[in-house]
């Protein structure tokens, strides 16, 4: 997923906008015309998992960079990224699941909600604790290891405020992966 990083940052604003509402409007006529599900663009998920993919991605490739140039994550960290996007992905597909029912699941229902709960809640603290992670490591580029936590909220409200944030950091994560891939050019 390191195209993501090549990106300028309104291409990316395009792929992640853009690219969510015409994929998901896409992939509802294709599911209705082939299955004839009956879906409609407001009641379906596919939306909000193609986002929760295309945002996830970008994330976890941005704080994969700045982990390799700032050495930003500790090892705990490093591996909580490594499952955690498994993690993710496990969520991501059962929120399809329960749209598609694409794996017939012969779980009892209690059982069935305890799994949803424990995907959910857990992708949502891992998702903010990813944003945080990728805070982290913009507030050590940008400020060294003097960072404050106001450095930190600053970088957090960048990448809260995404649809104006990506404005400014995605030219920032452009120069560190051009400046990383100049350095690994040079290395053999």
């Amino acid at each position: 997923m390191r195209f993501i990083l090549k990106l300028k940052h309104w291409q990316l604003f395009l792929l992640l906008f853009l690219g969510t509402g015409v994929g998901s409007i896409g992939t509802i006529i294709c599911l209705n015309t082939i299955f004839n599900l009956g879906l409609s663009i407001t009641e379906s998920i596919i939306p909000l998992v193609i986002s929760y993919f295309l945002w996830g991605s970008w994330m976890v490739t941005s704080i994969g960079l700045l982990d390799r140039k700032y050495k930003a994550l500790s090892e705990k960290q490093k591996m909580i990224v490594k499952y955690g996007t498994v993690f993710l992905i496990c969520t991501a597909l059962r929120l399809l699941n329960t749209e598609f029912v694409l794996i017939p699941l012969a779980i009892p229902n209690g059982l069935s909600f305890l799994i949803s709960f424990i995907l959910y809640f857990g992708g949502a603290f891992l998702f903010y604790y990813f944003i945080f992670l990728f805070s982290k490591g913009l507030a050590i580029s940008k400020y060294g290891a003097n960072w404050r936590a106001g450095d930190l909220i600053i970088q957090l409200l960048r990448i809260l405020f995404f649809p104006i944030g990506i404005w400014t950091l995605q030219p920032e994560l452009n120069k560190l992966y051009r400046a990383e891939k100049s350095r690994n050019a040079i290395t053999p």
